[in-house]
């Protein structure tokens, strides 16, 4: 009679408390690209990561580790960049290149016109 009372409340015991590892789950991205510009700008990798993105003036755009796996990732930046469509070709005013670490932010700063890519 006591055992199933025991198995009871060690069940709900177990079922109220999280899994250490499962209860935050946050995993540091691979790598982010901070905007310091007060203009949008456009991110995309060099190589097979597919990561790419516009960036808001003032905001960050994060890899994740999953997607980012290498131990750097080579990217361009891109100030008013506009994408290729069926009335124009791509454009953009200014670029920079730079080779992303893991576990770095990198913050791109400067104006639309000179954008400046610092690791």
């Amino acid at each position: 009679m006591m055992r199933p009372i025991i198995a009871l409340a060690f069940a709900a015991l177990l079922l109220g408390t999280p899994p250490p590892a499962a209860a935050d789950n946050k995993e540091p991205p691979a790598f982010c690209v901070q905007n310091a510009l007060a203009a949008r700008i456009h991110v995309q990798a060099l190589d097979s990561t597919d990561f790419k993105g516009d960036i808001p003036a003032g905001k960050k755009l994060c890899c994740s580790k999953k997607q980012c796996r290498k131990s750097a990732t080579p990217l361009i930046l891109m100030s008013g960049y506009i994408p290729v469509s069926n009335s124009g070709q791509a454009g953009w005013k200014s670029d920079c290149r730079v080779l992303a670490k893991q576990g770095a932010t990198l913050r791109i700063t400067g104006i639309l016109e000179k954008i400046l890519c610092s690791p």
